[in-house]
């Protein structure tokens, strides 16, 4: 879209923001969470804690998911035959920050490797794993659970599990580019075959109901109607 949405990236802001106190949470204040008396808390009268809401990274990426499918649909809508240059375009902006991501994390592995030895030991014994994760499975197939060919013989058996990845909070990279994927082919699908669309439409949200993938659909539902 030629002009930038301001109430779209105040909401990519505070998804953001809960994503990263999430993940700092987790790394560095279990205690909050873990107490007995912060699991009943939580788990029965969640509304006295404003800190649930803060760590619910979760939902703050459906959010972003939905905010995709949504924004996607309109980018993608005018330039839906010259289809090799946008999804390249859309490609490099996921995959380029991905891949530092995982070179940086790899580096200070290596300088810090003395200090997690466990987490070394898997990591860097075996560089083809590394490999295979940066340039395979995270830009491309996904993780067992968190992809879209879970259920696609032969690709399924060639599918990692989230653990065995180099950065595991990029996992989100591969299912926004699956999605990425979907909404370009069903925004394609409704400008030319609408009925076909709407078919395809109702059989994908009974495929993908319990899934992350279901929260784009939503988002280009929105976009369309």
């Amino acid at each position: 879209m030629k002009q930038r949405l301001g109430y779209l990236d105040s909401i990519r802001g505070i998804a953001a923001s809960i994503v990263v106190f999430g993940h700092f949470s987790v790394a560095y204040t279990t205690g909050i969470i873990s107490t007995p008396f912060a699991n009943m808390v939580l788990e029965r009268r969640p509304w006295l804690s404003p800190l649930i809401l803060l760590e619910d990274c979760d939902t703050a990426v459906c959010l972003f998911f939905v905010l995709s499918g949504f924004v996607l649909t309109k980018v993608f809508s005018p330039y839906i035959r010259a289809h090799g240059a946008t999804l390249a375009g859309r490609a490099v902006r996921l995959f380029v920050p991905g891949f530092c991501a995982c070179t940086f994390g790899c580096l200070v592995l290596l300088v810090t490797h003395h200090l997690f030895p466990s987490i070394a030991k898997g990591r860097l014994n075996d560089w083809t794993v590394f490999l295979k994760d940066t340039f395979i499975s995270m830009p491309l197939l996904g993780y067992q659970g968190l992809s879209i060919f879970d259920n696609i013989s032969p690709l399924s058996h060639y599918i990692a599990p989230l653990a065995s990845s180099a950065n595991e909070p990029l996992w989100s990279l591969s299912v926004e580019w699956q999605g990425s994927l979907l909404i370009f082919a069903l925004t394609a699908l409704q400008m030319c075959q609408r009925r076909l669309w709407l078919t395809v439409m109702l059989a994908l949200g009974l495929l993908v109901m319990r899934d992350w993938f279901v929260c784009f659909l939503f988002g280009h539902l929105v976009a369309i109607y």
